[in-house]
């Protein structure tokens, strides 16, 4: 059940979904910041916020390992990522963090620019 992206990722792994905002995967995260994936998923899965707030910043989407098996990832909005990589806090994160945040605000640019091309 995976959604054709609008924009396809860029390298730091954001894209534009088909509804029209830019996204990041859990798997991203996981290899950008150190972490085992499992464990990114059980931090979504374990964030302290709303059901509202989950609802609109973290999907549950999937993809396909090596062995051809459907594994669970999440797809979050710029808040979702900010939210949770607010919890890794040590020094060297801020700089991932930053480009991350610069990388959000280039793909969020792209996708006002082809939608104004789209409706124009």
């Amino acid at each position: 059940m995976k959604a054709k992206n609008f924009i396809a990722p860029n390298e730091t792994g954001i894209f534009c979904g088909a509804d029209n905002i830019a996204r990041i995967d859990s798997r991203t995260v996981a290899e950008s910041f150190g972490k085992q994936h499992q464990d990114v998923l059980e931090e979504i899965e374990n964030l302290d916020c709303s059901a509202y707030f989950r609802q609109l910043n973290f999907q549950l989407s999937a993809y396909t390992d090596d062995n051809g098996k459907s594994c669970p990832c999440y797809t979050m909005t710029r808040e979702g990522f900010t939210y949770l990589v607010s919890r890794y806090i040590k020094g060297e994160y801020t700089q991932i963090r930053k480009a991350f945040f610069r990388r959000f605000n280039e793909m969020e640019s792209l996708i006002e620019d082809k939608l104004k091309e789209k409706y124009a």
